[in-house]
């Protein structure tokens, strides 16, 4: 069973591992994310604390305000 991303807090030492754990959970549940945008939101989910959830809030303030901060899941 694959197991949820821990929150990812910004710590770039930890970067790859969280991309490592989306990837995985996402690759093994594909009829929950059946988009772009339903993949980039359940990462943005898991983004959290310190520096990461200025940058987290930014890009969610635009996802609502109808714009695509990132063209597609691998720009992420």
């Amino acid at each position: 069973k694959i197991g949820l991303p821990d929150v990812f807090d910004g710590d770039k030492e930890k970067a790859r591992t969280f991309i490592n754990s989306l990837c995985l959970y996402i690759i093994n549940k594909p009829h929950e994310f059946p988009t772009e945008e339903a993949k980039i939101s359940f990462a943005l989910s898991y983004i959290k604390m310190k520096k990461a959830s200025r940058w987290q809030d930014q890009a969610v303030k635009q996802i609502v305000a109808g714009l695509r901060p990132f063209a597609n899941w691998e720009k992420f």
